[in-house]
């Protein structure tokens, strides 16, 4: 994405030789983070986004944690937390307290909020024939889970869907329209970038902070 390379990988030489070569950000499948703890990172930013989940990093996994949105407090499951909704503290460091809640409402795009998104009406297999970047008709047929037909809502462009063959549960986000007539669909959102930065300013701060700190003491006589 706007020229930076990324290759999943596996943990271990492979990872280690892909991230020192610098020609491509090595990525590793690990849900639960197993890898944590041989890797040891100095900077790790969680960024799963929990939305109403409390988050089960701790400050403890990395000399320095970042949380990103909701489920964190400063100091106990990250150092710092970056704010991620929407307003005028996105990407604000907060190194007290929480972010704001998660309120579970979408973006308005071309005057439609939750109407742009399709969810999984019973759990099983997502099936359908489209991809990022589709021109969809309002009341066209997008696809189907367990023979449940999801029919879109409104027409447009989709911007964001789970890929054919994945085993969805019911009330699970499938996809999302954007109904405007030219969609951003590449490239890293205002948004993001907003959220990049304070990470990024998190990171500069807690190096200088740490550089300004006296060397610890050797034992000894």
């Amino acid at each position: 994405m706007e020229g930076v390379r990324a290759v999943r990988t596996d943990a271990g030489p492979a990872f280690a030789r892909l991230l020192q070569s610098r020609k491509a950000i090595p990525v590793l499948v690990d849900p639960g983070g197993a890898s944590i703890p041989g890797l040891k990172p100095t900077v790790l930013v969680d960024a799963r986004m929990r939305k109403k989940e409390r988050s089960d990093s701790t400050v403890a996994e990395a000399p320095f944690v970042i949380g990103l949105g909701p489920g964190f407090l400063a100091g106990r499951e990250a150092h710092v937390v970056i704010e991620t909704a929407r307003g005028p503290d996105l990407g604000t460091v907060i190194t007290q307290g929480e972010a704001l809640p998660y309120d579970g409402k979408p973006v308005n795009l071309g005057g439609f909020t939750t109407e742009r998104y399709l969810y999984a009406p019973t759990g099983g297999v997502f099936r359908t024939p489209l991809d990022i970047g589709a021109r969809v008709r309002a009341g066209e047929t997008l696809g189907e889970v367990a023979g449940a037909l999801l029919v879109a809502t409104v027409g447009g462009t989709i911007r964001g869907i789970l890929k054919d063959g994945i085993r969805v549960r019911q009330g699970q986000k499938l996809l999302d329209i954007d109904p405007r007539e030219e969609p951003v669909l590449t490239g890293i959102s205002q948004k993001a970038q907003a959220i990049a930065a304070g990470v990024a300013a998190a990171i500069a701060a807690w190096e200088t902070s740490a550089a300004r700190r006296p060397p610890a003491k050797e034992g000894g006589r």
